[in-house]
């Protein structure tokens, strides 16, 4: 996913890595199609700064970034190459920029830490009838001019100002607790950031998204209500 790494000389603790991908990302990478070119959605650029963060920075338990910011759509064009680079300061700034011939684009912006593992688990949701499939939850995306959108929910339901979503794909667990989110206040709005995302360094599978959109919160769960990703 990040590519070469390289231990920056200068400034002290800084690092970079740098990827080609050649007309595709790498396979899970979450994918929208924007006015038909793929590009990548905002949990995909979190994943790819958390893995950096995983790696470079000290000390074990959650990644935590914060004040993450999206710039612009990371698109990879099909049948060209885009460079896609990740770099990380010493105090832990991040940023993902891309490139398809020379010229730089900056698509997303963050500080990064590893603060210790909360082994947190909340009931599972038991949700009754009365779901919105995937159908509809893909019509409302494509309505806000997201085609093929990168959809990873099975089903969704609403109570009052909270969502829960059945996940179908891992990758999507970010974007999911997101797009659900803007279907509990009646939006299909595209994030333009995150203030505080925790992603635990469990191996589980999310099942399960829980969102409370008035508090900005979100959760994925695994199948035993275990917390793996929790927007804060």
């Amino acid at each position: 996913l990040l590519g070469r790494h390289v231990a920056l000389a200068h400034p002290a603790g800084s690092h970079a890595w740098e990827t080609e991908w050649n007309g595709a990302p790498p396979s899970g990478v979450a994918l929208h199609r924007l006015r038909g070119v793929p590009v990548l959605t905002g949990g995909a650029l979190v994943e790819i700064a958390g893995a950096a963060a995983r790696e470079a920075l000290a000390g074990e338990g959650d990644v935590v970034l914060e004040d993450v910011r999206f710039h612009e759509f990371l698109a990879v064009p099909e049948g060209r190459p885009t460079r896609v680079q990740t770099t990380l300061s010493a105090g832990g700034e991040w940023r993902i920029h891309s490139a398809d011939e020379d010229e730089w684009r900056l698509h997303a912006t963050g500080r990064a830490a590893i603060d210790g593992s909360v082994d947190r688990r909340v009931p599972l949701p038991a949700p009754g009838a009365g779901g919105i499939g995937a159908a509809a939850l893909r019509r409302a995306l494509e309505a806000h001019g997201v085609d093929d959108p990168s959809l990873p929910l099975d089903e969704l339901w609403l109570e009052g100002p909270r969502a829960f979503g059945r996940l179908a794909a891992r990758a999507g667990a970010l974007d999911a607790c997101l797009q659900a989110a803007s279907f509990a206040r009646g939006e299909d709005s595209v994030p333009t950031g995150i203030g505080r995302v925790r992603l635990s360094p469990s191996n589980s599978t999310p099942r399960w998204i829980e969102v409370r959109a008035g508090e900005g919160a979100g959760l994925a769960l695994d199948g035993d209500g275990r917390v793996v990703l929790a927007i804060e």
